[in-house]
């Protein structure tokens, strides 16, 4: 498959997002970006960060405001400071003189109630006065839920420009991909097959799409039906009956 990144619809909507916030001197111009696993969250971080120079971190449980501020100069290619504070100042400066965005994937592990965290939402206030500092956008980026942690935050929410709830592909969605990825055509019943086995989870429907290629060069198909496919299970299935069964 064509190692590309389709413009499906949450990608569209995190770009509108970031296109809203992405203003001079704005002194509102947080996103939250929020959705289940397998929506494609983590390929749309890689296309943001691909088209604005983001610096890009992932929290981690066992982060502290330090290790977090260590973690965000790294990315920025430069050396960590022994202050919080020095690193803090060394962050909103390159923000500012480079025009970069940050982006924290995973932030969950901030505002889990049992993350291992030392204290989220000192991060979570770290991250604010970054983004007030440096009037650059800053985009926080989890699974289902977070939206109500940040919600409970009133200092923090108001600065919450934009919320981009990442939703299952829909078929067109799934169209898309197909013409942007596959290598081997596959046919329309074949796609609704597909996009109904994996209820429009991204992750799956990549893979499914993966396994028709494979068959159709087996077979040395221009394009891949329904028929062609026949009783056939996706890997997808298979692995996750193998689970069931290792499990049982």
């Amino acid at each position: 498959m064509k190692p590309k990144i389709a413009p499906v619809k949450n990608i569209v909507n995190l770009r509108e997002a970031f296109s809203a916030v992405d203003q001079p001197d704005s002194p509102e111009n947080m996103v939250l970006v929020h959705g289940d696993a397998g929506l494609g969250k983590t390929t749309a971080i890689a296309w943001l960060m691909c088209r604005t120079n983001a610096i890009v971190v992932r929290a981690d449980q066992t982060w502290s405001v330090h290790a977090m501020l260590k973690a965000i100069m790294r990315e920025m290619g430069e050396a960590p400071l022994r202050s919080k504070s020095d690193m803090a100042d060394a962050i909103v400066d390159h923000m500012k003189s480079q025009g970069r965005p940050l982006i924290v994937d995973e932030i969950d592990a901030c505002t889990d109630p049992q993350s291992r965290c030392d204290d989220g939402y000192a991060m979570l206030e770290v991250l604010r006065s970054l983004h007030d500092k440096a009037r650059r956008p800053v985009i926080l980026v989890g699974m289902t839920g977070v939206e109500k942690y940040i919600a409970a935050r009133k200092q923090l929410a108001r600065r919450i420009q934009q919320g981009v709830r990442f939703a299952p592909a829909d078929l067109e969605d799934t169209r898309i991909v197909a013409e942007a990825r596959c290598d081997v055509a596959i046919a329309d019943d074949l796609l609704q097959k597909l996009h109904a086995d994996t209820r429009g989870n991204m992750g799956l429907i990549v893979v499914g799409m993966s396994d028709v290629e494979q068959f159709g060069r087996t077979n040395k198909l221009k394009q891949v039906t329904l028929e062609h496919w026949g009783e056939r299970s996706f890997s997808f299935a298979v692995d996750a009956w193998k689970r069931r069964r290792e499990e049982a």
